[in-house]
């Protein structure tokens, strides 16, 4: 009676790592989660592929850029800009870019906010369109 089972679980995926609650279920829905990134990514048509790849490498550039120059530089260089349509791109719908930025921002490591509207403001000054990043808080004065 004193005696007492190891219930504590083993995986055998070695790049997995599971709990004694999960086992295989918390191997199985990250395996759910690549699946279901592939799948959408093989959804999605080869414009919006290079889309996303073109703004996947802007985001990493702007991020690189703020912890390097700082805030203020990056700033003023994506501001600095002129919105001349160099993209050999159609100007398009600035919701797609959008979108195509927040896709690639989620995989990219600080691919946060202000990466994000950095990288925005300069594919879309890059393709002709008008675009202000604005930093701060509003008052209520």
């Amino acid at each position: 009676m004193g005696e007492e089972k190891d219930t504590s679980a083993k995986c055998h995926v070695p790049s997995a790592k599971c709990s004694v609650r999960g086992t295989k279920y918390e191997v199985l829905a990250s395996r759910m989660a690549a699946m279901g990134a592939y799948a959408r990514w093989r959804g999605l048509t080869k414009s919006e592929r290079r889309r996303v790849l073109t703004s996947a490498a802007v985001v990493v550039v702007m991020a690189a850029g703020i912890r390097v120059l700082g805030v203020r530089r990056m700033l003023r260089s994506v501001e600095r800009r002129n919105p001349t349509n160099s993209d050999p791109q159609p100007a398009g719908d600035p919701t797609e870019l959008r979108i195509a930025v927040d896709r690639a921002a989620r995989y990219v490591p600080g691919g946060r906010c202000l990466p994000r509207s950095l990288a925005l403001a300069f594919l879309l000054r890059r393709r002709g369109v008008g675009a202000t990043v604005r930093v701060g808080i509003s008052t209520a004065d």
